[in-house]
């Protein structure tokens, strides 16, 4: 028999428990789990605090959900392992839940110890308690627990002897008093045995341990040496979070494991629909590559969420959401690159299942092989935990993830093409795409897909849909449904009426009814005369789609002859379906955004050439313009313009942000290299490519800038810099610089959301580094005065001058304070002027030899000034480093200059 606590300082554990430990720790990774943090070995450090370390004897996993500790979390679980490979048979009863020398050795005080120990916290949620164990759980167990939960049971004084009730004995054995032993009981669960979620886990666990293939085994082996770190004397206790894991994995940011995360819109008890039915029952029957299609605004993505949950129980369903609210086609979140989108496959389908193989970017040296390739050993474990259960992987609007690479200039691949044809499928495992049926042709769907239509609404599911607002009749129901032509969008397009009586939704779609084509156009000429504007439409649609999104408004204004403050109340009018933010524009609707593409068909052409006109005008001064004329030069046919444009000016010296300005030059050079090949100027092309060739020096140079410079990186290009450091695993030793500067930024703007997210990340970073200076390795993990420097402004800024002291003075050495001083003292007076020092000053906490180094830059600095405070403070420091022989002031002298 083993458990985590017995082996502490001695054995690690079984591979048994580090693999349980580890599918915990990937939980903490999926956003749909309650799972906030872990610990192994005891409790939160900060619930431990003054109590016996004999308290937390029972505990071998603590799981905190909503919360990182007592104070906060809305549910604790507290669990003991129990794990016998020698017995597997053997029944945990009552004698052997008590048994034990003394009472606090049985298995009973333990469990009953640790939950009263948390109790004493005035913990925020419930607390419950586990033994988990792969051995059988004997009936009488149970029922001498329902006994006491009854609160008819009082603890005895003395042990009973062997011929007294079971139910005395149990409470004798727990320790606790009558008034809370009932609680107890009605907390403790047991969970063993054939069919117990023990039974089920050790089938999957014995699985993984016998993966032989290497590609899985590095990353099973480095998350289970994580868990067996956690389990070792010196780190006991310590949380596990999110934050912990990821740098585990070498990325301090969600976003390098989940590049394209859904934005999908979940509907509450949809309509049952018989045609998605239908196809839910042909999936699960065998049915393994299905395309599901129909007309805009029949519901495609609310039949996915049907599907799944007409699956068999225990199945999964992973939705890659090609169109992401809008942002498919917006340069900085692309959903259709084969990294990006089998990185999110494959990671999104660990952590559902809780299966220790996530990857990262770095390692995506073929990504579908590598998807197809963990998605077997995915489905073989899942298989194994469940066998009648199935594995959906679904690409919703995956028409769209093809017009993102089709639009890009020059064109790029769409993933979705090569996940279509991976090859033979585990037979638990289903593919899913959804599409336009207008557009089924661009996704080139390969014989092994059934098409699957998904059709209106039947007259009967519009009546199940009509009655859910009012009580109306048949005739009116005959009528609504004849006039939508049972389409759900228009249905709810026609039914949304504020205030108005739900019967007169009819009105609306008189005299002939309303397609939902028909429907926008409405909204749009509503909106367009509401503003007295005589654009026509397909003019202003086909500036929508010709200019690159978020488009800037002033740049729309200019291109569709629309003065800005009208075309601010057009796009207001039209929320949600275009969204306006920060002075740009962009879609937040599939279906209104197909329709907008249709209507600006006819004027797309010169639409574009007169965008790439205004553009060309301003792309030396203009970011957005430098960035995206190229694209719009090559779509307008100006090869020649574009070539003039990449000779004077092959990196664009318009855009700041030196990633985006490398980004957009590779671009130039692609364009321009692809035009001259079409045209047989190969000598013009080779001198393209040379100059592609010159800037991956500046390109390495970059990285190296941004790595050895973090506090200009955050503030001139934080967005694309944590794109390159924080995803990146080789350079996980800067991260924690980056981070804390990237601190200071978020206090500025008052982003305590950020503030709270950057520093648990910050601590998970600072606690690994700690090991492995603790370790004597090597530790690259470098901190400048100046990293330390941004810690404390961001304490001074988000929490005030107190704050800031106190975090000053956990570095150390001591003389870490001067240099931080002298770094920071400077930049908060060119800043913020004396405010801020000020407060520091206020608060009496520093000594007067100390204030000197806070009143002489004022003083410099022209700021208000307290001369006999500041005479004082001389006074103080000549006594202690000028007139001390023992205290040599020379090292002193760096810092007053």
């Amino acid at each position: 028999m083993s458990d985590f606590r017995g082996a502490r300082g001695s054995n690690t554990g079984d591979d048994f428990h580090e693999l349980w430990a580890a599918r915990h720790a990937i939980r903490l990774l999926d956003d749909r789990d309650p799972l906030q943090a872990l610990t192994v070995e005891g409790i939160a450090p900060s619930d431990e605090a003054g109590s016996s370390p004999s308290t937390w004897d029972g505990v071998d996993c603590a799981l905190y959900e909503g919360g990182g500790d007592a104070k906060e979390a809305d549910r604790i679980l507290l669990e003991q392992l129990k794990y016998s490979a020698a017995n597997p048979r053997s029944s945990w009863t009552v004698a052997r839940m008590v048994s034990g020398d003394k009472r606090e050795d049985s298995v009973l005080n333990r469990l009953a110890k640790a939950w009263a120990g948390i109790q004493a916290l005035e913990p925020k949620g419930t607390v419950e308690v586990s033994l988990v164990t792969n051995q059988p759980i004997a009936a009488e167990l149970k029922t001498v627990t329902a006994k006491l939960a009854t609160g008819s049971v009082s603890a005895p004084r003395k042990r009973p002897g062997k011929d007294e009730p079971n139910e005395r004995k149990m409470a004798f054995a727990a320790g606790l008093s009558k008034s809370v032993l009932p609680e107890f009981a009605k907390a403790l669960r047991f969970n063993g045995g054939a069919g117990s979620r023990f039974a089920i886990e050790k089938k999957l666990l014995a699985d993984i341990s016998g993966w032989t293939d290497l590609e899985l085994q590095a990353p099973v082996s480095n998350l289970r040496q994580f868990i067996r770190q956690r389990m070792r004397p010196e780190f006991a206790g310590e949380l596990i979070t999110k934050e912990s894991v990821l740098l585990e994995l070498g990325v301090s940011t969600m976003g390098a494991l989940f590049p394209c995360p859904p934005v999908l819109e979940r509907v509450d008890a949809p309509v049952p629909r018989s045609s998605v039915a239908d196809i839910a029952t042909e999936i699960a029957a065998g049915k393994q590559r299905v395309c599901l299609h129909g007309p805009g605004g029949v519901g495609k993505t609310t039949a996915l969420q049907q599907i799944e949950a007409m699956l068999p129980p225990h199945s999964i369903m992973v939705t890659y959401d090609c169109y992401g609210g809008g942002t498919y086609l917006d340069a900085a979140t692309l959903r259709h690159r084969h990294v990006d989108a089998f990185l999110q496959l494959s990671n999104e389908l660990a952590t559902r299942l809780r299966l220790p193989i996530l990857l990262s970017r770095h390692q995506l040296s073929d990504p579908p092989r590598l998807f197809s390739n963990r998605l077997g050993h995915a489905a073989q474990a899942h298989a194994s935990e469940y066998p009648d259960a199935l594995i959906v992987i679904a690409v919703d609007a995956a028409d769209n993830a093809v017009t993102a690479a089709t639009t890009r200039k020059p064109p790029e691949a769409c993933f979705v093409h090569d996940f279509m044809e991976l090859g033979d499928l585990p037979p638990n495992v289903r593919f899913i795409v959804t599409a336009r049926t207008g557009r089924l042709a661009e996704l080139a769907l390969p014989s092994s897909y059934s098409l699957s239509e998904i059709e209106p609404f039947t007259r009967g599911e519009t009546e199940i849909n009509v009655q859910r607002k009012w009580a109306a009749t048949d005739d009116w129901i005959d009528a609504f449904h004849r006039l939508t032509m049972g389409v759900p969008r228009v249905q709810a397009y026609a039914m949304d009426l504020g205030d108005a009586p739900p019967e007169k939704a009819i009105d609306r779609l008189l005299p002939a009814g309303r397609s939902l084509d028909q429907v926008f156009r409405e909204q749009f000429e509503r909106a367009l005369g509401k503003s007295g504007i005589a654009t026509d439409l397909p003019r202003f649609c086909a500036g929508l789609i010709a200019l690159a999104r978020p488009v800037p408004i002033e740049d729309l204004s200019a291109i569709i002859r629309i003065q800005v403050p009208a075309l601010i109340d057009i796009c207001t009018d039209m929320a949600p379906a275009i969204r306006l933010t920060e002075n740009t524009v962009a879609f937040a609707d599939e279906d209104f955004e197909h329709f907008v593409r249709e209507a600006g068909e006819s004027m797309l052409s010169e639409v574009t050439q007169n965008a790439a006109d205004w553009l060309m005008s301003r792309c030396e001064s203009d970011s957005y313009a430098a960035q995206h004329v190229a694209g719009l030069l090559a779509a307008s046919g100006l090869g020649n313009k574009l070539l003039d444009l990449v000779e004077h000016e092959p990196s664009p010296a318009a855009i700041d942000d030196p990633v985006k300005r490398r980004e957009a030059e590779l671009t130039r050079l692609r364009l321009a290299i692809s035009f001259c090949r079409k045209a047989g100027d190969s000598q013009r092309a080779l001198r393209f490519v040379l100059i592609g060739g010159e800037g991956l020096k500046t390109e390495r140079a970059l990285r190296a800038l941004l790595s050895n410079n973090p506090d200009l990186a955050v503030r001139f290009a934080a967005d694309t810099a944590g794109r390159l450091v924080l995803t990146d695993p080789k350079q996980i030793g800067y991260h924690g610089a980056f981070l804390l500067h990237k601190q200071v930024i978020d206090s500025l703007n008052g982003d305590r959301i950020s503030l709270h997210e950057g520093q648990r990340l910050i601590e998970a970073w600072m606690a690994a580094r700690k090991a492995l200076i603790q370790k004597a390795q090597h530790c690259d993990w470098r901190l400048e005065v100046t990293d330390v420097a941004a810690s404390i402004e961001t304490a001074l800024r988000s929490n005030g001058p107190e704050s800031a002291l106190q975090s000053l003075w956990k570095w150390k050495p001591k003389r870490v304070r001067l240099l931080v001083a002298r770094c920071l003292i400077p930049r908060l007076i060119a800043q913020d002027g004396s405010g801020l020092l000020q407060g520091i000053l206020d608060t009496r906490h520093l000594k007067p030899w100390e204030e000197l180094f806070v009143l002489v830059p004022l003083a410099v600095s022209g700021a208000p000034l307290d001369t006999k405070r500041l005479t004082s403070s001389l006074s103080a420091f000549c006594k202690r480093w000028m007139l001390s022989p023992k205290r040599p002031s020379a090292r002193l002298y760096p810092f007053m200059l």
